[in-house]
């Protein structure tokens, strides 16, 4: 999945459909290999490296590809017209290939309209943002509110936002489900992996019950990303912070290693340790131009 930007008409944004985290992800990675000046579909490919760490295919991998194919294929999305609305598959094909541990996909025909030459109200996402997110209404959030970016915030009727993202009965009936469960961490994860901003208030009331969620939308200037850009481009091999005892720096491949060992810290340990940084950005960056004064002013932006 070499290319990132993702280009939808609004019909798909605001489509309903229920898929899991990975799911979407693996049809947003075919949607991002199409090119805004194709007339036409071709077939993509998904290469199964992108999915195995997510996905957990180390075991039964065959068995376990199969039934993902069935599923994604089972889970179509519909999309309101002017008199009424209409259902499609998100493929017509999804092949795998055992030699070359990839998938090849055709995306269905009928959604030319909503994926190719687009004109108007075209909403861009970038892929690299949409794979940290590990929530799928996340990644719907996510998408209703890039369409409204410009605009700075977007109202939902909460019947609206259920029925869009398909949630099920037990967030429908209790607010307090759907606020902790989809709401709360959507936002959290928004805000920490993308270039939006977001936040949300329950904009309106019927007898103390939350009847509309309005959410409001910035440019986000602190995202984890910025964040390990910018450390990887302007503190290469110098101490970073202190976690868990182990003094934490980042190699000229952008790499966090021990700094006492040397040792390159394993995958999963160095993006805890990158959130747990970026949590604290404001009070290292600061330290850090404390430390190294020749540097001082480079994080300005970072910790306003």
């Amino acid at each position: 999945m070499e290319r990132n930007i993702i280009k939808q008409g609004y019909e798909i944004i605001n489509s309903r459909y229920k898929m899991t985290a990975s799911e979407t992800k693996f049809v947003l990675g075919a949607l991002a290999q199409i090119k805004m000046e194709d007339e036409d579909f071709h077939e993509y490919i998904i290469p199964v490296a992108d999915l195995e760490e997510k996905l957990k295919f180390a075991k039964n991998k065959h068995t376990r590809l199969k039934a993902f194919a069935k599923a994604l294929m089972s889970k179509p999305l519909a999309i309101n017209t002017d008199d009424g609305f209409e259902v499609y598959n998100w493929f017509s094909k999804i092949k795998y290939v055992n030699d070359e541990a990839i998938f090849k996909v055709q995306i269905h025909k009928d959604l030319k309209p909503y994926l190719l030459k687009l004109k108007n109200r075209i909403t861009k996402t970038n892929l690299q943002h949409i794979i940290k997110l590990n929530s799928t209404y996340a990644i719907r959030i996510f998408h209703f509110l890039k369409e409204y970016e410009k605009i700075g915030s977007r109202e939902f009727e909460l019947k609206e936002l259920h029925e869009l993202m398909q949630t099920p009965k037990s967030y429908q009936k209790l607010y307090t489900n759907f606020k902790q469960k989809v709401l709360d961490i959507a936002v959290k994860e928004i805000n920490l992996y993308t270039d939006i901003k977001v936040s949300y208030e329950e904009s309106k009331k019927i007898r103390k019950r939350v009847t509309h969620i309005k959410f409001t939308i910035h440019k986000n200037d602190e995202d984890l990303k910025t964040f390990i850009e910018h450390i990887r481009r302007e503190y290469v091999n110098l101490h970073l912070a202190t976690v868990d005892d182990t003094i934490i720096k980042c190699s000229e491949d952008g790499l966090l290693y021990d700094g006492s060992t040397g040792k390159t810290l394993k995958k999963e340990l160095a993006l805890k340790y990158w959130e747990r940084m970026h949590d604290k950005r404001a009070e290292i960056l600061t330290a850090l131009d404390t430390k190294y004064p020749k540097l001082k002013g480079l994080t300005n932006s970072l910790i306003q």
